[in-house]
């Protein structure tokens, strides 16, 4: 687990595992949960192709 310190207080408000377990079902039943377990059976040289491909759409913003 990482540690971050925020410069503003923050609440954690806690959720039950009942809660928690409802939200993930209902994500994998999304059409992103299934990419997520797409990409973790896909092979290494198939997910790097794809993060190159995806990396041409987050290019940094050219400043003036």
């Amino acid at each position: 687990m990482r540690w971050h310190s925020f410069g503003v207080p923050l609440i954690h408000l806690h959720h039950d595992s009942n809660s928690r377990n409802k939200l993930a079902d209902a994500f994998n039943a999304t059409e992103s949960g299934q990419s997520v377990r797409d990409i973790k059976t896909m092979p290494q040289e198939e997910v790097e192709a794809l993060a190159r491909e995806l990396s041409t759409f987050f290019v940094p913003e050219q400043r003036a």
